[in-house]
């Protein structure tokens, strides 16, 4: 089975959804499972990203600053460069929701068939919405839903998670657990001042 995934800043100085995707690659890669991944950036590379930029199965596409547009990580290649991504394969993997590249990828899935997977990332969490709400409740509307009702299925981390995003999708939702430690009790209050502090953030900024 060949499998494609589509997603934003997939490389570690990313974050989470980078460290995810790698789990998932490592996966395909011990079943035998030839991916490929496509990876839309609206930010610059750090050295720690080197060695994803150099791995063939991985293609990066830089977004050039665009008002609002890029915002939704809208470039003139993306249709091409999803298209040569999923074309062929037997599974797309769209990571994340609020990307104008993941739509594509859905609609170049659905006009060959292919079922697609659809792994929020968080993006459907009510605190998701508490920021640039008008903003994210459009695209859900103009995109977001269609996006949602064509998956062949929704993958939540946890159940809390899907039972969180119930307003936006009722069925078809799998909770698929990531292979994390558990984080011991701690005082959130100290972490985020000492995040802040780490990173010279403002006191008001905001920390998951």
């Amino acid at each position: 089975m060949k499998v494609a995934n589509v997603g934003i800043n997939l490389v570690p100085s990313g974050g989470g959804i980078a460290h995810c995707v790698d789990l998932f690659t490592s996966a395909f890669h011990k079943l035998g499972y030839p991916y490929r991944v496509i990876s839309f950036n609206g930010r610059g590379y750090s050295e720690t990203d080197a060695d994803r930029l150099c791995r063939p199965e991985w293609r990066f596409v830089t977004v050039p600053p665009l008002p609002i547009l890029d915002r939704y990580y809208w470039c003139p290649r993306a249709l091409r460069d999803t298209s040569a991504v999923v074309e062929g394969v037997d599974l797309v993997l769209i990571h994340g929701m609020f990307f104008y590249p993941g739509v594509l990828a859905a609609k170049c899935a659905r006009k060959a068939g292919i079922p697609y997977v659809v792994v929020v990332h968080g993006s459907l969490d009510p605190w998701t919405f508490s920021y640039r709400s008008w903003r994210k409740k459009v695209w859900m509307w103009q995109a977001g839903q269609a996006l949602l009702r064509g998956a062949h299925s929704v993958v939540f981390s946890t159940g809390a998670e899907r039972q969180k995003a119930h307003r936006w999708i009722k069925h078809r939702g799998q909770v698929v657990h990531w292979p994390v430690a558990r984080v011991p009790d701690y005082d959130k209050a100290a972490a985020v001042a000492r995040i802040q502090q780490a990173l010279a953030l403002p006191r008001s900024s905001r920390i998951a």
